[in-house]
């Protein structure tokens, strides 16, 4: 995933995709849990496709898991001298848990 970057108080459409073990694309349908649901909300809770809404500036993440295998994505809100706010979604780097 590269970053996402957005002009607007609308939601923004987020996908999971996995890999299996020879690294083709393979069906998920992960968790998707917010760290400040105030900030950011995602919906659906679970699925492969999302919609993520940023609802003030800040700082926050949103944790995507599936099975053992979890990624944090970081969301960084700024507002824009024209009145705009800035939403940038970034992947961070991913963690198997063993």
């Amino acid at each position: 995933m590269t970053p996402t970057y957005k002009t607007t108080l609308d939601p923004v459409s987020v996908r999971a995709e996995g890999l299996d073990g020879k690294g083709r694309p393979a069906k998920i349908s992960p968790k998707w849990t917010s760290a400040d649901p105030e900030m950011v909300t995602v919906s659906p809770p679970e699925g492969s496709e999302v919609k993520i809404s940023v609802k003030y500036p800040g700082e926050s993440s949103v944790e995507v898991k599936s099975g053992e295998i979890s990624r944090k994505l970081s969301v960084k809100a700024s507002i824009l001298p024209s009145k705009a706010l800035l939403v940038e979604i970034a992947p961070q780097a991913a963690v198997a848990r063993r």
